[in-house]
């Protein structure tokens, strides 16, 4: 397995100390303090926000019967089809290690994309919860699609930051660690 401790780096040394789960009184609620997001061994470094949908999503399909005593209300459900299986996130583009360099792409030029369809075999994605200092729980993302790579606005009264807006989209989802 990769590297457990996959903890984004940057030319300021910031960085905070774990929480001590193992004290007294140490939260219960469980946060997203000390999570990383890998690709391909390579930490995805700069992302703000991460929200995978879909994982629980799943079709149901209401039975119905024709008969005096039920006619027009459901009288059973069938379970149908998975569905989902998307991820949206935003990212701080780095200099010269663009989303999709990072990602593994554009290896030899180091080249970044001129639309999406230079994206032309998948990737697997990590993602680590940590509870403290220790890893809690790692999902792996098989089959990774990026679906858009947008740039945010820009505005005169804004921060500065070059972000990007992705989705992608995964064939199967599993519990790692």
């Amino acid at each position: 397995m990769s590297d457990q401790t996959p903890f984004a780096t940057n030319s300021a040394s910031a960085q905070t100390q774990a929480l001590d789960y193992t004290k007294p009184q140490a939260p219960l609620a469980q946060s997203y303090h000390g999570g990383a997001i890998m690709v391909n061994s390579n930490v995805v470094g700069r992302i703000e926000e991460w929200h995978p949908a879909g994982a629980y999503t799943r079709n149901k399909t209401h039975c119905y019967e024709i008969n005096n005593k039920t006619w027009g209300v459901p009288v059973d459900i069938v379970p149908g089809i998975a569905t989902g299986f998307n991820i949206t996130f935003t990212r701080s583009e780095v200099w010269a290690k663009e989303l999709e360099i990072t990602l593994g792409y554009g290896a030899t030029g180091g080249a970044v994309w001129e639309n999406l369809t230079d994206q032309t075999f998948p990737f697997q994605a990590q993602e680590f919860l940590y509870q403290g200092a220790t890893v809690y729980r790692v999902w792996t993302y098989y089959g990774c699609w990026l679906t858009e790579k947008n740039p945010t606005s820009w505005t005169s009264e804004g921060d500065g930051r070059i972000k990007v807006a992705c989705g992608m989209v995964y064939i199967s989802r599993k519990k790692t660690t």
